[in-house]
């Protein structure tokens, strides 16, 4: 059996919270949700876990594609909406700023496909770095949002797709 090493990477600032993350796991049946229980993100990590329990084999690899897929997938769907709010806004600055973020959310679909080339080939440390970029462009959309008028289940979709990043990060950066 394979192990990972879990260890929250969120901010230098829960650094301290951290030691009680570390944990050598096994892959079994059990992994999914010991990982999720001893993480701060167990709600998105069930959640993404959960999609499609079959895809991947349920070792360090395959629970990594998995999380990347999340990613992939939320990041699709933020981008679905991106695409109709623009379409159907009158307000000429939020189409613009639809338009905007439609760039940056596609550079991160691109970072999410190179880091599950990276997960395959099994270079975990460079798709968490990819991972961390795509991270990046979504924080560009959302600081290019502001405080436009967004519909409130928009913002939800970007804070799970927070979410999914962070567990998908967490695993990467920590399979041994």
């Amino acid at each position: 059996m394979e192990a990972i090493l879990l260890l929250h990477p969120s901010d230098s600032s829960m650094c301290l919270m951290a030691a009680q993350y570390i944990q050598t796991i096994s892959s079994d049946e059990a992994l999914v949700d010991y990982i999720c229980s001893k993480t701060p993100e167990y709600a998105y990590c069930q959640i993404c876990f959960s999609q499609d329990e079959h895809r991947y084999e349920r070792d360090k690899r395959g629970l990594a594609l998995l999380a990347i897929s999340c990613c992939q997938s939320q990041s699709d769907s933020v981008l679905i909406d991106l695409e109709a709010y623009q379409r159907n806004s009158t307000d000429t600055g939020f189409k613009e700023t639809c338009r905007s973020c439609q760039i940056y959310v596609k550079s991160a679909l691109l970072n999410i496909l190179n880091a599950k080339i990276y997960c395959n080939h099994g270079r975990y440390h460079e798709a968490s770095a990819v991972i961390h970029n795509a991270i990046r462009d979504h924080q560009r959309c959302l600081k290019r949002i502001g405080s436009k008028q967004i519909p409130p289940v928009f913002d939800g979709e970007f804070f799970l797709l927070k979410g999914f990043y962070r567990v998908a990060r967490a695993i990467l950066l920590h399979i041994k």
